[in-house]
Formats: structure tokens, C-alpha cells, sequence
């Protein structure tokens, strides 16, 4: 194992390990801002971003219990395909204010007169200064030696604050946020030692959960381990040729009704061979299920990498590296 690749774990752990004390000290700050921001539920409010396929996603189901039409989206669904209208609301997530999609997308917005909001770290950020409101995450600088962690947990903090989620609620979810750290732990070990180095982890959820799903798919590749997301009941369509003897399952929830669909799937993966864990199974409390399917996807990919050796933090160089930044850098015309 390199150096590099030893560091990004310590952090990323480090960074796991914070989450509840971090939240916890959040919710206040995160609470007063909603609070003064006031999202209204009778326009449709959209979510975009970096994040909005999975923070974005995963909290719809609490937007929808607070009354509000959400539409997470990508960027280019608003630049190409869908924006908001006049006296709608998007909310633009960005933890360093600078992603140019969307920046983009929320100057789209502004044009067409919907009500423009900031969810970034950095007040003089561009997406900061060009929005009408900003709510500022309390989070450092992000950096790139390990994949989000806080940052997520953070994000879906933010936006369930704004969904009118009560504080009591939230707290409740980080308590058991707490309390879930040390059994996952060391029901990671056992799951990431049993998977072959051709194993490939599958992450399985439907409706808001998907968002999970993306989120621990994304984790678990840069674990170095071969993974995709899949939406639950269209795996039923495909079970012939998605799934294969010595992979993994990770069925995920978000504590909503759906989420008896996909925890059915579970003994039919393991009959097909493969080995099933499950998380955010929690229907009393869908804050609670989505804190805790998030940390179960970030466990499991850490230890992942642990025992591959892998570095967490991704190319910063090669070609991969300068592909991406290319990508990154194309403006819209």
C-alpha cells in the first residue's frame, strides 16, 4: 500500500468517525438559516447540483412529506431540457461554490425569474455570489485526498432542515447515526473480506433510496472495487444476466413504504449466489434510514479499500485526470 493510499484512508475514517459530533453541532446554524430562507411548498422547488442525483434525490421523500413538489435534476436537464419557472425555487448544491454546470444551470434560473438558492461552503464562491440567497454548510474546505463523507451527510442535513423536517427528528436521526457506527464497522469486515478481487458490488433501491444507491456505487469504485447502481424493481427484468455467483448485494432504504420491494429481493440474490446486506431499513424515522444507509455505503467502501490497498482519493494525474479536467472545464454555449 502506498503512502498516499494509507492517507486518504486515516482521513476518510477520521472523517466517518466526526460524523454524528459534526451534525450535531450543525443542526442549530442549519435550523436558524431555514428558518430565514423560509422555502415555500406551494411553487415546485427543483435540486441540482453535483449532489443532485444522490443528496438531491434521496431526501425527495422528505420534501414530499413536508407538502413540496420536489424535482431533483441534473444541471443539463436545466440547461437543455427543463428549467424552472417564474416564482418556482431552485436549490443549486455546490460544497465549493465553483462547479460550472451548475452555475450555469442556476443563472439559467435566474433568468426565468425562479427564486435562486446556494447550498455551498464558500460565501464569495461564484454560485454564491450569483444566487439570491445562500445557506452556507458549515464544512471545511473540501479536498480531494477522499471521497465525501461529512460533505454528504452535511448536504442532506441542509436540505432536510429545509424541507420543514422537525428539529426533534433530526437529532433523533443523528443519535442513531452514533449508534449505528460501531456495528457497521465490524459488519463491514467480514463482507469486504468474503468478496473476491473479481467480486463486484451491487447496490439495489428504488424510488428517493436510488439516490443511495448512486452514492454507494460511486464509493465503492473508488474503492477500487467493480460496482453499479440498480433500481430495484427493474433488477427483477434482469436477473438472468445483472447478477452473478460472488458478488455482493447492498440493498438500501430510505423508510418508505417502497422499501418492502426491494428487502424482497434478498433471498432470491442469495439463491443466485451472492452474499446480502441491507441498511436504512428504518420507516419510523426516513432522516434516520437515509443517515444510516449512507454511513453503511461509506463503511463498506472504506474497508474495501483498506484491504485493496486502494487510494481513495482518485487520479490527479495521467490521463484520466486530464480528461476530466477538460470535461469539467467545457462552457455551455
Amino acid at each position: 500500500m502506498s503512502d498516499r493510499a494509507g492517507e486518504s484512508h486515516r482521513r476518510m475514517a477520521r472523517e466517518v468517525s466526526i460524523q454524528p459530533k459534526a451534525l450535531g453541532a450543525a443542526l442549530p446554524l442549519l435550523l436558524d438559516a431555514a428558518a430565514m430562507l423560509a422555502v415555500e411548498n406551494t411553487r415546485p422547488v427543483w435540486i441540482t447540483g453535483a449532489d443532485a442525483r444522490t443528496a438531491g434525490l434521496c431526501v425527495a421523500g422528505l420534501f414530499r412529506d413536508g407538502g413540496f413538489d420536489v424535482r431533483p435534476t441534473f444541471a443539463a436537464d436545466i440547461l437543455w431540457h427543463n428549467a424552472p419557472r417564474p416564482g418556482e425555487t431552485l436549490i443549486a448544491l455546490s460544497h465549493g461554490g465553483r462547479t460550472r454546470r451548475t452555475i450555469e444551470a442556476l443563472a439559467v434560473a435566474r433568468t426565468r425569474r425562479a427564486r435562486t438558492i446556494a447550498l455551498t461552503t464558500d460565501a464569495e464562491s461564484p454560485l454564491a455570489r450569483l444566487a439570491e440567497q445562500v445557506l452556507l454548510l458549515p464544512l471545511p474546505a473540501r479536498t480531494d485526498t477522499h471521497p465525501a463523507a461529512l460533505g454528504m451527510m452535511m448536504t442532506v442535513l441542509a436540505l432536510a432542515v429545509l424541507a420543514r423536517t422537525p428539529q426533534e427528528t433530526c437529532a433523533d436521526a443523528i443519535d442513531r447515526l452514533d449508534q449505528a457506527y460501531a456495528p457497521f464497522a465490524r459488519e463491514a469486515a467480514p463482507v469486504a473480506a468474503g468478496l473476491k478481487a473479481d467480486g463486484r458490488c451491487v447496490f439495489l433501491a428504488t424510488g428517493p433510496a436510488l439516490g443511495l444507491a448512486d452514492y454507494g456505487a460511486n464509493l465503492a469504485r473508488r474503492a477500487g472495487v467493480d460496482a453499479m447502481a440498480l433500481e430495484a424493481e427493474s433488477a427483477t427484468h434482469c436477473a438472468a444476466h445483472a447478477f452473478r455467483a460472488g458478488d455482493h448485494a447492498v440493498l438500501l432504504g430510505d423508510g418508505s413504504a417502497a422499501d418492502a420491494r426491494t428487502a424482497a429481493l434478498g433471498a432470491g440474490l442469495r439463491r443466485l449466489g451472492l452474499s446480502v446486506s441491507r441498511a436504512g431499513f428504518s420507516p419510523a424515522n426516513r432522516l434516520a434510514a437515509l443517515f444510516e444507509a449512507a454511513l453503511w455505503c461509506q463503511l463498506l467502501s472504506l474497508t474495501l479499500a483498506t484491504r485493496r490497498g486502494t487510494d481513495l482519493a482518485g487520479p490527479h494525474d495521467g490521463v484520466a485526470a486530464e480528461v476530466q479536467r477538460e470535461w469539467l472545464a467545457w462552457e455551455a454555449p
